[in-house]
């Protein structure tokens, strides 16, 4: 669910703050290394409002999915994203994390804009990390582009195929429930080739796919995931290429709308067992840090059957913190437990540093599951995402 917030709010500052107007019809390439941003000290809740000014639909209740047309894009609204995470390792049984994500922003249209080739309807971002945890060492970075003259895009054609593309940073696919997906990116010191094929149908979250985050009715997004993927393909980390074999995940959400007022960050659980269940679960925090009523989750058997799991099902502690260098505490270990599935899980980082140095902070680490599932010993592996308020300040990089 976090795709929503955590990558775009730079964009929507920028946005709110007319950058991208006077830009609007000019060759001008928007990348991570010329973006300032104006607003410094804005927290995701005030960038995110700024952009419900009317110029796109809101997220108002259940819809039909129609596969593949939406795995692609849907322009209507503001804001989406396709995320990919994944625990790899390779022949010697080195591990590996990586997170791949495509964001697209919809660009509210100036009043005096005039048509020409470099038109900007979108603006898309990337995200890209690898966690290499026998050196423990983690990777991260990021780039932006407008959807004119083809440097970035999505789309989706019949029978099956998709595509979303960010200049070289490609994710393809071919397939309705049970996609096969090509994703291709780097940045620096970090490369990613990897081929994934779904081992399980998409699931629909929340309520057939309308998912609440907040007590407004709009505060929601369309979600869907597929949560197995088989993994294969490279990884560069500097001069070295490894091959590497696992299992991924795979998230889309598209929406409009922001975080509730009260809200000031989230932690996001999507896990992997050893006995083929899968587990997503949201909390919402409030500005107390207690968990908020509209954070839910759901169960994923091995036959792709889903349990739903609400606030009151799920109790989450933190047992450690890392401070990273920006400066801000981390939960870096978890308690959960969930009562009604006789389920009680430790979840550990793989590495306690795997914060995000991006335009916005925030922390997305793989991680690693011990503990009693379903009154039985169970083990896996997973992503976890933790963001606050402190570490959501813009950044001018």
């Amino acid at each position: 669910m976090k795709r929503l917030f955590s990558g775009i709010a730079i964009l929507i500052s920028l946005i709110a703050g007319g950058v991208f107007a006077t830009i609007y019809n000019e060759p001008i390439d928007v990348n991570s290394q010329s973006i300032s941003p104006p607003l410094q000290n804005e927290s995701l809740a005030e960038a995110m409002s700024q952009y419900n000014d009317g110029s796109f639909k809101q997220v108002s209740g259940p819809r039909k999915f129609q596969f593949p047309k939406d795995h692609g894009p849907h322009t209507d609204y503001g804001i989406e994203w396709w995320y990919f995470t994944g625990n790899l390792k390779n022949s010697s049984g080195s591990r590996f994390g990586y997170e791949f994500t495509l964001f697209r922003i919809g660009m509210p249209k100036p009043s005096n804009s005039r048509e020409t080739q470099w038109q900007v309807e979108n603006v898309y971002m990337g995200h890209i990390a690898v966690t290499d945890v026998a050196n423990e060492t983690f990777y991260s970075g990021e780039r932006f582009s407008r959807d004119s003259i083809g440097l970035a895009g999505a789309s989706s054609t019949e029978p099956d195929k998709f595509s979303v593309w960010l200049k070289d940073w490609v994710i393809s696919g071919t397939g309705r429930d049970k996609p096969e997906i090509r994703l291709v990116a780097d940045h620096e010191n970090i490369e990613i080739d990897l081929s994934l094929k779904a081992l399980k149908p998409l699931v629909l979250q929340g309520d057939n796919g309308y998912s609440r985050k907040g007590s407004e009715q709009s505060n929601a997004s369309y979600y869907y995931s597929i949560s197995k993927l088989d993994t294969s393909g490279t990884i560069r980390i500097k001069d070295k290429v490894y091959s590497v074999s696992g299992n991924s995940w795979m998230d889309r959400e598209w929406s409009t709308s922001a975080l509730s007022e009260n809200q000031i960050g989230w932690d996001w659980f999507a896990l992997q067992l050893n006995n083929n269940h899968e587990l997503m679960y949201y909390q919402m925090l409030l500005s107390d840090l207690s968990a908020d009523q509209m954070s839910e989750g759901i169960i994923i058997n091995p036959a792709a059957e889903t349990s739903p799991l609400s606030s009151d099902d799920v109790e989450i502690q933190n047992l450690d913190y890392w401070i990273s260098p920006s400066g801000t505490s981390y939960p870096v270990k978890w308690s959960m437990k969930i009562p009604t599935y006789s389920t009680e899980l430790t979840i550990t980082a793989l590495i306690p540093n795997q914060e995000m140095t991006t335009s916005i902070k925030y922390w997305e680490g793989a991680v690693h599951i011990e503990g009693i599932y379903l009154d039985k010993p169970t083990s896996g592996y997973g992503y976890v995402e933790s963001t606050r308020s402190t570490n959501n300040n813009l950044s001018t990089r």
